[in-house]
């Protein structure tokens, strides 16, 4: 029996409803998988699998393995148990090829295309968020979209435009080492401990009463849950992120200055 908490929120009560019957389809020996998740879905996701002693039994993929979004794919027994870790991506390989499609959509150079314009045009297509994993710029009129095979087609035929301008859509084969398309700014401070509180007020340029507020109101996220308490201790890769100020990820925070104070150093998501 799982000892993972029952959740009070009915969407969530959903989510992990869909990753139990994943769990049953793998037991029949078949690689299962689902729609793609977002950073917070892959954290509760791998928390929920852990929880249950399932971990190794779950990878997430999403076209490239820098990608933002993610499907959740649960493996049966005889790949968990004949598979060492680095090795399970290359063990379903077909079944990755399968599940994601990349389309690259090309613009008349007419006009700039934006992260939203595709996002936008795709989805008034009738195409659920959920199918659609990250859109990658590669510059002001071509983009990357990654998406469940299922309705690669149908974009494929369908998509004839992105606002007033004509594009190209055509099925591509990727790198799947290709680099992440997110863009960061660099951040550096120093504070006076790992506290949460601490840091958000650094990042976020607050007052430490005011980031204490912002926790205490259900304002912040760290690794993509509410944060509840002031004193969490923040360490390297966490991400922290708040509504309405923005979302960074913690690369450094243990070299401390000669006044004892830490050195903060993160990335701002752009």
């Amino acid at each position: 029996m799982s000892i993972f908490p029952a959740p009070e929120n009915k969407d969530l009560k959903l989510f992990y409803a869909k990753l139990d019957d994943l769990e049953k389809r793998a037991l029949s020996g078949v690689v299962s998988h689902l729609g793609f998740l977002t950073p917070s879905e892959c954290y509760k996701a791998e928390k929920y699998f852990e929880a249950k002693g399932n971990k190794d039994k779950i990878c997430f993929f999403g076209g490239y393995y820098a990608s933002q979004r993610k499907q959740i794919f649960l493996l049966p027994e005889y790949i968990v148990d004949s598979a060492f870790e680095s090795d399970i991506f290359e063990m379903i390989n077909d079944e990755l090829d399968e599940a994601i499609t990349a389309l690259k959509i090309s613009g008349s150079g007419f006009r700039e295309l934006s992260h939203r314009d595709y996002l936008g045009s795709i989805l008034a297509l009738g195409i659920e968020r959920g199918t659609l994993g990250d859109i990658c710029i590669l510059d002001s009129h071509s983009a990357i979209v990654f998406c469940n095979a299922e309705v690669s087609n149908f974009i494929l035929f369908e998509l004839s435009a992105i606002g007033n301008d004509k594009v190209k859509v055509e099925k591509i084969t990727v790198d799947k080492n290709m680099e992440s398309m997110q863009k960061f700014q660099s951040f550096s401070d120093t504070v006076a401990s790992e506290r949460i509180d601490c840091v958000v007020a650094a990042i976020f340029n607050l007052s430490r009463e005011k980031a204490q507020n912002l926790i205490k109101g259900g304002f912040v996220e760290f690794n993509y849950e509410t944060a509840t308490k002031i004193d969490v201790k923040v360490e390297a890769n966490d991400i922290i992120s708040a509504r309405g100020y923005g979302k960074f990820i913690v690369r450094d925070l243990s070299q401390p200055t000669k006044k004892g104070r830490l050195r903060l150093f993160a990335d701002k998501y752009i």
